[in-house]
């Protein structure tokens, strides 16, 4: 099946930047997350931030979310630290609250806000 869903990403020093466009299927998370632990390991960084961004059409199926979720521990397990997902609407809020239960994740409704925390956050460990 054609993969549905686009991840751009780049880093500022120890901040991972992901930004989603669009419904995932499950063809293109696949995709998306080989890119992006590709990435986080050719950083090497012992520990690092990461801020998502989501479109207003970003979501995916329960296979999907299930994926998602096994990323973010694989982040976790490999450095990050915190994490600001700025979303768009109620239902990504919802979704995230439900199935992503992590205590480094904050949600936010604003991109700039999300970085103001997100520096604020910021170790040297």
């Amino acid at each position: 099946m054609k993969k549905h869903g686009k991840t751009t990403f780049f880093w500022e020093k120890d901040l991972f930047i992901v930004e989603l466009q669009g419904p995932f299927n499950e063809e293109g998370q696949e995709y998306s997350t080989t890119h992006l632990k590709h990435s986080v390991l050719n950083q090497k960084l012992k520990h690092w931030r990461r801020l998502e961004v989501l479109c207003d059409e970003t979501m995916g199926s329960p296979a999907v979310l299930s994926m998602v979720k096994e990323l973010y521990s694989w982040y976790e397990e490999n450095g990050c630290y915190v994490l600001a997902v700025v979303i768009k609407n109620s239902l990504q809020k919802d979704v995230l609250e439900r199935v992503f239960k992590s205590n480094i994740v904050k949600i936010f409704l604003d991109r700039p806000q999300a970085i103001e925390w997100l520096e604020a956050q910021k170790t040297d460990t």
